[in-house]
């Protein structure tokens, strides 16, 4: 079993990324938008047809649903059974797609933005209905994506998942907030550059429990009470409360 050629269900970021991280490599015959006009720019300069109906998507080896979470359902009653599906949701269970002879998960563990020219490592996470279905779908991340594959269960890549919306997303909006503070005293949010980079770097290398620094590890209560009355933000106030105490009861 080879995939030759994929149809791409959506046109947000991660179908964006991934139409372009295939298109040179493996046959796309159509791509499926709500929006005909998100497809169209999609798939401009190349051979790939754009619809708006599912029901007008070409034959293909696989079809990649990647939409929203909650748009899955819609898409799964709306496609035809013989197909091979996957969908690249982080959270939700291989089981809902059950109608189809063969299908599973392909979730990019990465942040992606559709207009980013950066590349960037993007593991996948594969679970497969199958053993079989699962080789199929680690074959074509290696060979065809060319990125770095880790089969695991639903359970496993909602943990997973877990983690990783802790680890970036609380951590873009935890940096939005200091860029708000810098800003008050015109400071660029680029003076945290060396110290979040430092950071991140400590926490791989010796483990996050050993790097960790800071007022609330030395249970500095000073310096944290004086940190709270610089906080006009109360809710902010209440986050940076949480943590601390986190931090000082693990300690």
């Amino acid at each position: 079993m080879e995939i030759k050629s994929v149809n791409i269900v959506g046109s947000g970021n991660v179908a964006s990324k991934l139409f372009k991280m295939l298109n040179e490599k493996i046959r796309i015959p159509s791509i499926y938008a709500r929006d005909i006009t998100c497809a169209k720019n999609i798939v401009r300069g190349t051979t790939t047809v754009p619809v708006d109906q599912l029901s007008k998507l070409d034959l293909a080896d696989l079809t990649i649903i990647a939409v929203s979470d909650s748009a899955i359902s819609q898409v799964i009653n709306e496609l035809s059974g013989e197909f091979s599906v996957v969908h690249t949701s982080g959270s939700i269970d291989i089981q809902i797609l059950d109608k189809f002879n063969n299908y599973g998960s392909l979730y990019p563990l990465q942040t992606i933005s559709k207009d980013s020219a950066h590349d960037i490592e993007i593991p996948f996470l594969i679970e497969g209905s199958s053993k079989a279905f699962e080789k199929f779908l680690a074959d074509f991340a290696q060979n065809i994506l060319g990125t770095r594959t880790l089969v695991v269960n639903s359970r496993k890549r909602a943990s997973i998942h877990l983690s990783a919306v802790i680890t970036s997303n609380f951590t873009t909006y935890l940096l939005r907030e200091a860029k708000v503070l810098l800003s008050e005293e015109n400071v660029d949010l680029n003076i945290l550059r060396p110290l979040l980079e430092e950071t991140v770097r400590k926490a791989f290398e010796l483990s996050p429990e050993v790097a960790q620094t800071g007022p609330a590890r030395r249970k500095d209560t000073l310096i944290i009470e004086k940190h709270l009355k610089q906080i006009q933000d109360s809710e902010l106030r209440e986050v940076y409360k949480l943590i601390s105490k986190k931090i000082a009861d693990y300690y």
